[in-house]
């Protein structure tokens, strides 16, 4: 990992600690080279290092107790305490990519705000299962071969918690003008928009981009920006939560929710066949891809309580990933390099719209990024030893 080193961050926790148990004055009291029974050390002073450790991050908590079994038999088990998806263990903060070269089942950690790096999980429900969004630290996976069936899966302690399988949430019965609209992947018309449906795919399901799980409640987008939250009173349900009524007719808009790494909800929003002549976009915030349509890349901040849409001018450091289920946002800091103040977009949006990067600072678009496909043009090579980090949240984001 991208920290220091385990034993000198226990060492410090331990001197800080016990400096503070004895009335010490700092680390002159307990010198670096004095030789010291680390695994016999006070439990009251282990359970202390493991509190302050845990604070910090889980995984530096399971590591302490990894170190020894002395260490172990003073602090507490992640597996036994609410079927091991205790809140207190839960892996805040990290992501899990497919691990280049091995079993469907292996995964890499990346902790999104500090850009340390566990090297390797092996769980064997993420190679039966499909993964399409992260509750409270905690991976959202569904059963591929039936369909439904919903597991929330901690990837660090590997503790698994099963729910029967998912059923459609509707509010309402599609009208068949919707159905026939979300067919043909044309926009909603005016009329449509006012009549206060969401839009339907040929299916009869709801259309929307990307699960976020914000301050309690579940939301989702549709396709024009509107935001929606789930409604566990009673049956469940989809309700608005702000309604997006200022597209022009022809356009269609593609939003996306991410949480900020400041704690806000934010929604991307591309909007692709822009009409200059209808909507009020300066000239300058228009794209035009090579095939001459117009577009726009947007970003707002999701106000839940005025139920409202902040314009925003960027990301700032951030690299936002957007898929249809899943976003992301990187720290460029951490991650160098990711492209700051940039959207990349999720691997169908690029094959099909011929966009890779959009940078909010110059208004500048980078190509789509190559990837070998398949005969079925959906799976990817299954050798990509040569990828970064950015081609598999492209990729895998989208898969989600």
């Amino acid at each position: 990992m991208r920290t220091r080193s385990l034993s000198r961050r226990i060492a410090e926790a331990a001197i800080a600690t016990a400096n503070q148990f004895s009335g010490g004055g700092g680390e002159s009291g307990c010198p670096w080279n004095e030789w010291r029974d680390w695994a016999n050390l006070p439990s009251e002073l282990l359970e202390e290092i493991a509190g302050r450790l845990l604070t910090a991050d889980v995984s530096e908590y399971l590591r302490f107790r990894s170190a020894c079994k002395p260490w172990r038999d003073c602090t507490d088990d992640p597996n036994v305490f609410d079927g091991g998806l205790d809140p207190r263990f839960r892996p805040h903060n990290w992501i899990a990519v497919p691990h280049c070269g091995a079993s469907p089942s292996r995964r890499r950690l990346i902790n999104t705000r500090t850009g340390a790096i566990i090297a390797e999980v092996d769980h064997s429900e993420l190679s039966t299962h499909r993964c399409f969004g992260v509750v409270d630290g905690l991976l959202v996976l569904c059963e591929e071969a039936t369909g439904g069936a919903v597991r929330l899966l901690n990837p660090l302690t590997g503790a698994l918690a099963r729910f029967p399988a998912i059923t459609d949430v509707r509010d309402t019965r599609p009208t068949t003008a919707a159905v026939l609209n979300a067919f043909s992947w044309g926009p909603l018309t005016r009329d449509e928009i006012r009549a206060d449906e969401p839009e339907y795919n040929y299916h009869g399901k709801i259309v929307f981009h990307t699960l976020l799980s914000f301050r309690g409640h579940c939301y989702v987008a549709t396709h024009r920006g509107d935001v929606m939250r789930v409604d566990l009173q009673g049956p469940p349900r989809m309700v608005y939560l702000s309604r997006e009524m200022a597209l022009s007719p022809g356009s269609s808009p593609y939003a996306y929710l991410v949480r900020s790494q400041d704690h806000r909800m934010l929604m991307v929003r591309y909007l692709s066949h822009v009409d200059l002549a209808e909507d009020s976009y300066q000239r300058s915030e228009i794209f035009t891809l090579k095939d001459g349509v117009h577009c726009r890349v947007e970003v707002f901040e999701v106000d839940v309580v005025g139920r409202r849409l902040i314009p925003l001018n960027g990301v700032g450091k951030y690299a936002v990933f957007v898929g249809r289920t899943y976003s992301i946002m990187l720290p460029s800091d951490k991650f160098p390099k990711l492209a700051p103040d940039a959207v990349y977009f999720n691997f169908f949006r690029q094959q099909w719209s011929h966009l890779g990067i959009y940078h909010f600072k110059d208004r500048r678009i980078s190509p789509p990024r190559e990837f070998t496909q398949d005969a079925h043009h959906w799976s990817l090579s299954p050798c990509a030893c040569h990828w970064e980090l950015a081609d598999y949240l492209i990729h895998d984001i989208e898969r989600w």
